[in-house]
C-alpha cells in the first residue's frame, strides 16, 4: 500500500569487496498489492552499483513456501532468502546463509525509499 499511495524512489547503498561504497538509485520503485504477488516494478536507473534489480523488474515475490519465479527449482529455497527472483538471482540482499548479492558479493546493504 504505501507505494502504491504517490511515486517513490528507491535507494540502495552497499560496499563491495574492495570496500569501495557504491549506490544504486531506482527513480521509479513500486510493490504491488498482495493480489499482484507483490510484483516488483523499478526503472530510471543511476548510480555507481550496476542497474542489478533491471533483471528482477516484473517479478512476483518469491518465499519457500510461495514459489513465483520461473526457475525449474524455488529460489527462495536455494538461495536461502525470500526476493523477487527471476531465475534466480542478480542482486539479492535477503540470503541467509550466504553475503548478500549484487553482481557479486557486497557488504553492509542499506535499501531506503523515498516519496518524491
Amino acid at each position: 500500500m504505501l507505494t502504491s499511495s504517490a511515486k517513490y524512489e528507491l535507494r540502495v547503498d552497499m560496499v563491495d569487496s574492495r570496500n569501495n561504497k557504491k549506490y544504486a538509485l531506482y527513480e521509479t520503485f513500486v510493490i504491488g498489492d498482495a493480489a499482484s504477488k507483490y510484483k516488483l516494478t523499478v526503472g530510471d536507473y543511476s548510480g555507481t552499483a550496476g542497474d542489478q534489480f533491471k533483471y528482477h523488474n516484473g517479478m512476483k515475490f518469491t518465499t519457500v513456501d510461495q514459489d513465483n519465479d520461473i526457475y525449474s527449482r524455488n529460489c527462495a529455497d536455494a538461495a536461502t532468502g525470500s526476493w523477487w527472483y527471476y531465475a534466480c538471482h542478480s542482486c539479492d540482499l535477503t540470503r541467509t546463509n550466504y553475503k548478500p548479492y549484487w553482481g557479486g558479493d557486497i557488504s553492509k546493504p542499506v535499501m531506503m525509499i523515498r516519496k518524491l
